[in-house]
């Protein structure tokens, strides 16, 4: 997907104002990024935000981001076994460390998203995004843009039908991608599964 970018400081102040606590914190950079849902609210001012969503080019950014947090007054909350998710809080805000994967840059984790309405990320100056994500969050319609793990796509189908959103086209395009998917296990090794 091709992306544009516009410098955050030329956004409305009131769009910004709902990541602001989290450009605040100067843990952004070229290569720790905040993506996904928080960055709807850029569009959507009713969307709310569960939590803030930080994705990182290598291992040495998430280390950093994690000990300006903690010097911050967050608390590590959660910590994945793997050490693929870590979720910090401070009063209501809730940051999670997504390091299960590190990205060569923008460009290539948002390529890697399920939905068009979450393909947009910022470096603390620049917000990256789709024109699909724009357009997809105004018209409230959810869209895939790519299909990874087609079973937390479809629970976050049901999530998003919940909050309002069109599913009608995704869920018929989620179909037709999964079933037009080479399947690990053969018809007869099916059958034992499907009543």
């Amino acid at each position: 997907m091709k992306l544009q970018k516009t410098r955050i400081g030329c956004l409305k102040s009131r769009r910004v104002d709902t990541v602001r606590e989290v450009l605040d914190l100067n843990i952004l950079s070229p290569s720790a990024w905040l993506a996904g849902g928080a960055l709807r609210t850029l569009i959507d001012s009713e969307d709310v935000i569960n939590d803030y969503d930080l994705f990182f080019q290598n291992a040495e950014s998430s280390i950093a981001v994690k000990n300006k947090l903690l010097t911050a007054g967050f608390d590590c909350i959660y910590e994945c076994p793997n050490g693929f998710l870590f979720t910090y809080r401070k009063n209501s805000v809730k940051i999670q460390l997504i390091c299960e994967k590190t990205y060569q840059n923008i460009q290539e984790l948002l390529d890697s998203f399920d939905f068009t309405v979450t393909c947009a990320a910022t470096d603390g100056e620049f917000v990256h995004y789709s024109s699909a994500f724009v357009k997809d969050v105004k018209k409230k319609e959810l869209r895939l843009a790519n299909l990874v793990y087609p079973v937390a796509t479809l629970k976050r189908i049901v999530k998003y039908a919940a909050r309002g959103y069109t599913i009608r086209k995704v869920a018929e395009e989620f179909v037709k991608q999964v079933t037009e998917k080479e399947m690990p296990y053969s018809e007869e090794e099916m059958r034992g599964y499907i009543d």
